[in-house]
C-alpha cells in the first residue's frame, strides 16, 4: 500500500506488517519482503514483519530455495539464509542463485566456480562464464567458447559454442555455432537447424524464437536467455513481452508451430498464447490451434477459463471454447478474479460474475475499484484506498 510517496505492506485483516516509510516494494518471493530504503538501500523483512536484514544493504535479490543474494556497501556479494544469518563467511565479487542445489560464484580473478547449499566450494572457480544446472548440466565458458559440465565440474560438452540460449531443457540446448542457432542433445550431437535471430530453452513441449526485424530491440530476448541463465524465473511471463519483437515458436523437431511473421505472438502462460493476425487478436495452444480466432481488436489473457475481448469499441468475454459468453457491453473490463470481474458501463465500474450478472451494488461513493484477491478489492473514494468484501461492503 502506498501514503503518499511512501510504501508499506498489511495483510488483508488490515494489520501494518511493514512500515509505511519506503520509497518501493519488491514483488514478494517466498517468504520475503524486499524493501527500498529513501536513500536508495535495501532491507528485507519476513512475513510476520521482522526485519532480518536491516543493514541498508547495496542490494537484494530476494529469496530463492530460501537462500537471498545481498551485496554489501563495498559492492561484494554474499548469500543470506532466510533466518537473517551468513551461508558462509566468504564473499564474492558476483554469485548467482541456487539451481539443483548449486550456485555460481565468481572470485576476485574474475574466475566463476560453484558452491552447494552448505556453503562448500564444489567445483573450484575457473571459468569465464557460468549458466546455472538445468537438468544436471550447466553452460561454463572457457576462453570464449561455450561447453557443458556436470556437477563434478567434469566437461562433458566440450567448449566450442560461440553463444548458448541458457541451458538444458526437456532434454535439448540451443548452442550457436559458427553464424547459425542449432539445438543439441546432452552428448552434443545436433538434433535441428534453428535459423533465427535469437531461440529461448524449450519449455512445455516449444521453444520461443525471432526472427530479425529492423528497428527492433531484442532487449527481450536477452532478458529471457538472462532470466533462464542466472535462475530467475519467478520474475515472471511477461517481462519480455515487447510487441515488436517477431516472436514464433517451434516444436521438438524443429518445426514452426507458430508464426512469427505474425503481427505479434505473447508469451505462453497456461498452454495459451496471444496473436495477432493482420491486425485482428485470437489465442492459439501449444500445438498452434486456434482457441479463439483471431477476429478481435484486443484481448486479454486467460483468467478463470474467461478473456476479455473487444469488439469494435465494446468489450465482452469469450470462454476456452472460443464462444462469446458474455456479450460486448463494457467501456472497460478487467480480467476475471474470484469469479468477479471489474467492468464499467456510462462511466460507472461495478462486478460482474460469468453470466454477466452484477453480484452487488458497489457504494455510490466509490469510485474506483480493483480486483479480488484474498477474499478483497481495492477500492478508492476521494484519493484514499481502502478495501470491500465480495457483498460489496467497506471492510478497510
Amino acid at each position: 500500500a502506498r501514503q503518499g510517496k511512501k510504501w508499506g505492506v498489511f495483510r488483508d485483516t488490515g494489520k501494518l506488517i511493514v512500515p509505511m516509510m519506503y520509497k518501493s516494494i519488491e514483488p514478494f518471493e517466498e517468504s520475503d519482503i524486499v524493501v527500498q530504503n529513501t536513500n536508495g538501500t535495501w532491507d528485507c523483512y519476513d512475513m510476520e514483519g521482522n526485519v532480518f536484514l536491516p543493514r541498508q544493504q547495496r542490494d537484494i535479490v530476494p529469496a530463492l530455495h530460501g537462500i537471498s543474494l545481498v551485496q554489501a556497501k563495498d559492492k561484494s556479494w554474499t548469500f543470506y539464509r532466510a533466518d537473517g544469518t551468513r551461508l558462509t563467511e566468504k564473499s564474492h565479487q558476483n554469485i548467482g542463485v541456487f539451481s539443483e542445489g548449486l550456485a555460481s560464484v565468481e572470485d576476485n580473478k574474475g574466475r566463476v566456480g560453484f558452491i552447494n547449499m552448505d556453503g562448500t566450494e564444489v567445483i573450484a572457480p575457473q571459468y569465464g562464464l557460468a549458466m546455472i544446472f538445468s537438468e544436471g548440466l550447466a553452460a561454463v565458458a572457457v576462453k570464449g567458447k561455450w561447453g557443458f559440465i556436470d556437477k563434478r565440474g567434469t566437461m562433458v560438452i566440450a567448449p566450442q559454442c560461440r553463444d548458448v540460449a541458457g541451458g538444458f531443457s526437456e532434454g535439448l540446448a540451443g548452442v550457436q555455432s559458427k553464424k547459425n542457432w542449432i539445438f543439441i542433445d546432452k552428448t552434443g550431437t545436433k538434433q535441428f537447424d534453428a535459423r533465427y535471430e535469437t531461440v529461448l530453452p524449450f519449455s512445455n513441449g516449444t521453444a520461443e524464437v525471432h526472427r530479425k526485424v529492423k528497428s527492433t530491440n531484442f532487449l527481450g530476448a536477452a532478458i529471457g536467455v538472462a532470466a533462464f541463465a542466472s535462475g530467475f524465473l519467478s520474475l515472471g511471463t511477461d517481462l519480455y513481452t515487447d510487441p515488436k519483437i517477431k516472436r514464433g515458436y517451434i516444436d521438438h523437431s524443429g518445426n514452426e508451430i507458430v508464426s512469427p511473421k505474425n503481427n505479434y505472438n505473447s508469451t505462453y502462460v497456461d498452454g495459451m498464447a496471444l496473436v495477432v493476425v493482420k491486425g485482428k487478436w485470437g489465442c492459439v495452444n501449444e500445438k498452434g490451434a486456434y482457441i479463439v480466432e483471431p477476429k478481435y481488436n484486443e484481448m486479454h489473457r486467460f483468467s478463470e477459463d474467461m478473456a476479455a475481448v473487444k469488439d469494435g469499441d465494446k468489450w465482452g468475454f469469450v470462454g476456452r471454447d472460443g464462444q462469446i459468453a458474455i456479450a460486448p457491453a463494457y467501456e472497460e473490463a478487467h480480467d476475471f478474479h474470484e469469479d468477479l470481474a471489474v467492468v464499467s458501463k456510462g462511466g460507472k465500474s461495478f462486478f460482474i460474475d460469468k453470466t454477466g450478472r452484477v453480484p452487488f451494488l458497489v457504494p455510490s461513493m466509490i469510485t474506483t475499484l480493483g480486483d479480488f484477491a484474498s477474499e478483497l478489492a481495492p477500492a478508492k473514494i476521494g484519493d484514499k484506498w481502502g478495501f470491500i468484501d465480495h457483498a460489496g461492503t467497506i471492510v478497510i
